[in-house]
């Protein structure tokens, strides 16, 4: 049992309903599409409840090309997978400093500027994740980094909730929380030199500072800094405390 929707547009056009079965993605080449196009199966199978979850079909093209650099089709999955099934959403160049189990629904701000989409936890089916995914339906964005992330989120919540900035007060959402900057992005992109500098006080500071759960590390511009595993960078304490395992077989760099 699979279905379609016709085009790329809102997702209340798909007509898709998988109650009693399970949701499954598959990436697949549509030669009726033409070169370059890739669109997203969304089918049924036999494993356990679940809700009825939207399809979509996606240009590979549309989603692959932003400043010579790949835009990966998981960006899409991030919002059709969190509400479809729940649970905790993570960038993956983050350190977990505290369990979010003990969230409610929650993002957090990355900036006094917008939310963040790098660290999300949401109950399965929430009416907050549907209307971001409504949004990247209508209004995707290849183009403009950020566009489909933390933008989207930001612009849904203020629609929705009354997101005020930079408190992140949602009042019309009583079930939803954004957390301040510190709780997932202690340091601000600007500052992403800072995890890499040999610094015990700052090191300190974020690693017993009971408001920071998360420490996300801006692999974007960090990607090619080393990370010295038994210095006082922030970066390294953090591993050698939060990632033991996979510090002790990194080498003297990460």
């Amino acid at each position: 049992m699979e279905n379609l929707c016709p085009t790329w547009g809102p997702l209340s056009q798909c007509k898709f309903n998988c109650i009693g079965k399970t949701l499954r993605l598959l990436p697949f080449a549509s030669p009726r599409l033409g070169k370059g196009w890739k669109k997203v199966r969304a089918e049924c199978v036999p494993v356990g409840d679940s809700y009825p979850p939207p399809c979509f079909s996606v240009r590979k093209q549309a989603l692959h090309k932003l400043h010579n650099k790949p835009v990966s089709p998981p960006r899409s999955y991030r919002w059709l997978l969190l509400w479809y099934y729940g649970g905790i959403y993570l960038d993956l160049d983050v350190v977990v400093k505290r369990p979010l189990t003990e969230l409610p629904n929650c993002t957090g701000l990355e900036s006094g500027q917008w939310a963040s989409a790098g660290v999300l936890k949401f109950t399965p089916a929430h009416p907050l994740i549907r209307a971001c995914l409504d949004h990247f339906a209508a209004h995707f964005d290849g183009k403009v980094w950020g566009a489909n992330g933390p933008k989207l989120l930001t612009r849904v919540l203020t629609k929705r909730c009354g997101l005020e900035l930079p408190s992140g007060r949602v009042p019309f959402c009583s079930d939803v929380r954004v957390l301040s900057p510190r709780a997932f992005y202690p340091l601000p992109w600007w500052d992403w030199q800072l995890y890499m500098q040999d610094d015990a006080f700052l090191s300190d500071l974020l690693l017993q500072d009971p408001d920071v759960y998360v420490l996300h590390m801006w692999n974007l511009h960090s990607r090619q800094a080393p990370v010295r595993v038994h210095s006082e960078q922030p970066y390294a304490r953090a591993a050698r405390r939060l990632c033991p395992l996979t510090a002790a077989h990194s080498g003297p760099e990460m």
